[in-house]
């Protein structure tokens, strides 16, 4: 006959006898590891869907921004190709700043300023700014481009 360990010890039925303290113990400890696993779990899904949403938004910030430079440097080439004594401000003009990209979205009201302002010096020329204004969430943003303009 076989000589039994005290881990390995045979109730009558042949079977292994476990006690239900030990078992409760085990059950208890894979309880606390699931439960430590589904909270690790949720923490990250909460950081990925954070992180996809500040994405899309600045996504979208950032394509606000980019058609208001074009805006800006559309005026600005406008201006550079009249003649020196013709370039003047244009004051506020409203305008729609589009979206880029395939989605379909609404066109946002916008101001685009421009501002003509001579000087002498060291040598006459002609500071032309040009700036496009929107709202984006409730904050004002704005994208401007200077350059100077000089006489041919």
């Amino acid at each position: 006959m076989k000589k039994l360990s005290f881990s390995e010890s045979r109730n009558s039925a042949g079977y292994n006898a476990v006690s239900s303290s030990v078992r409760r113990a085990r059950a208890g400890f894979a309880l606390v590891e699931t439960s430590v696993a589904m909270l690790v779990g949720s923490v990250m899904s909460i950081g990925v869907v954070h992180g996809v949403t500040v994405s899309k938004s600045l996504n979208a910030a950032n394509e606000q921004r980019l058609v208001a430079f074009g805006l800006c440097k559309s005026r600005i080439e406008e201006l550079s190709r009249q003649d020196f004594d013709a370039i003047a401000s244009t004051g506020d003009e409203d305008m729609r700043l589009s979206h880029l990209g395939e989605q379909a979205r609404t066109a946002i009201t916008c101001k685009r300023v421009t501002v003509v302002s001579p000087r002498t010096m060291p040598i006459e020329h002609k500071e032309i700014r040009s700036t496009v204004i929107w709202r984006f969430r409730g904050d004002v943003k704005s994208e401007t481009i200077a350059t100077n303009g000089y006489r041919k």
